[in-house]
């Protein structure tokens, strides 16, 4: 199980923090997440209060280019040669978030046991032999980060600061 939110405590949270983060100082604020159902929650919050801080010297963004699933697969697909279709076993799980998780800690992903249980797979793509998984999620990683830091720069850029 989980703790869920509601849009409207999940946004008064997000609003919440971002002004503690103004009173403490900090002038360059972004939203980011990898949950689909948070993305609009973040939105809404970075343009409310791009748009109470205006003029402030306040940049509030949130960026959605950290959660773009599409070009994350068709990074996946076109560079790394990986076409992988996560409706295929209908689970919550695909190859691209578990190859970044296992650069963590392969145990993150429980390895041993679905080494055990013959599922080290995900979608008919195998997690072995484990260097070329980790060697995908860093590619993954990068990909990912070098996208996220040109969207954060352009926020900066577009604040006109």
């Amino acid at each position: 199980g989980g703790i869920r939110l509601s849009q409207e405590t999940f946004q008064a949270v997000l609003r919440d923090m971002a002004t503690s983060l103004r009173a403490q100082g900090f002038t360059d604020i972004f939203l980011i997440g990898d949950s689909g159902g948070n993305q609009r929650g973040m939105a809404i919050v970075a343009e409310e209060l791009s748009a109470a801080w205006a003029g402030q010297g306040i940049v509030i963004a949130h960026i959605p280019e950290y959660y773009n699933y599409d070009d994350v697969v068709q990074y996946q697909k076109d560079v790394l040669g990986i076409d992988e279709d996560p409706r295929l076993e209908g689970l919550h799980d695909d190859y691209y978030i578990t190859s970044i998780i296992m650069n963590e800690d392969p145990q993150h992903v429980r390895l041993e046991q679905r080494i055990a249980a013959d599922k080290a797979s995900i979608n008919d793509i195998s997690l072995l032999p484990v260097d070329k998984t980790l060697e995908h999620g860093r590619r993954l990683i990068e990909f990912r980060t070098d996208v996220t830091v040109a969207a954060i720069k352009a926020a900066i850029a577009a604040s006109g600061r």
